[in-house]
């Protein structure tokens, strides 16, 4: 039978609340079990664990799991704070929703790498700011297709742009030029109308077969200098006329 003990020697009776075998007594110490991380003198203060705030407070020394095999649902009124200072592994299984009413900030120090199964539907209301300190590269590999309800304006200092096949089909073209230097080698050409004013101009073409329905220059000086020119006038039946001319009209 185990012993009772009692204190009545003015000593403070605390129940002890492990019982550690039966021939162990079980009915009051005067010391309490070794605190640990917990202060006594702070047991009833938010600061009782040491490192932890809060009127709940938990520190675990060593792994901790948990399994749920039911719904889990967590509700905070006030700010929520985490610091991990390992790897984070999060998976979902199924759907996951994700809702923030107020800004979003993200910010990652290393590498980014995103894969995306199925598709993607971005939807920005607001204005939408895209800064690139480094170099970008996107690449395409089905066709892509770009539709712009409202005005587009890009500015580059430099643009170099390599193509196998081109095709455009514009409306309206209207473009300012300081100074363009272009090389073709085969130019094919339909135009309709095509008004064009210059001031210089200079053309240097391999080969060139234009069809233009209607062309009408505005040139403020037209100089030529040459020693033969060549005309052929497909309103006479007559073959091609030729005229010698001098240089500067000599």
């Amino acid at each position: 039978m185990p012993t009772k003990v009692t204190t009545f020697d003015g000593g403070t009776f605390t129940k002890t609340r492990v019982k550690v075998s039966e021939s162990d007594h079980d009915w009051g110490d005067r010391a309490l079990a070794p605190s640990g991380s917990l202060s006594w003198m702070t047991i009833t203060t938010p600061t009782a664990l040491a490192g932890c705030v809060g009127i709940d407070a938990k520190l675990v020394h060593g792994d901790r799991w948990q399994t749920i095999d039911a719904n889990f649902t967590e509700m905070i009124y006030g700010d929520v704070k985490s610091t991990i200072f390992g790897n984070q592994i999060h998976t979902v299984m199924t759907d996951q929703t994700l809702t923030t009413i107020g800004n979003v900030t993200h910010m990652i120090v290393g590498n980014l790498t995103a894969l995306n199964v199925g598709s993607i539907t971005h939807t920005i209301i607001g204005t939408y700011l895209g800064t690139y300190i480094s170099p970008h590269t996107v690449n395409f590999i089905s066709p892509m297709t770009e539709n712009h309800a409202a005005p587009k304006t890009v500015n580059e200092p430099l643009y170099m742009k390599t193509s196998a096949i081109e095709l455009a089909s514009v409306g309206i073209a209207q473009g300012n030029t300081g100074l363009k230097v272009e090389s073709v080698g085969v130019g094919i050409g339909v135009t309709g109308l095509k008004v064009e004013a210059s001031g210089l101009k200079q053309v240097s073409e391999a080969l060139s077969a234009k069809l233009q329905g209607l062309l009408a220059r505005i040139i403020p000086l037209d100089g030529k200098v040459g020693a033969m020119a060549a005309k052929a006038n497909p309103r006479v039946n007559a073959g091609p006329t030729v005229a010698t001319t001098a240089p500067f009209g000599a």
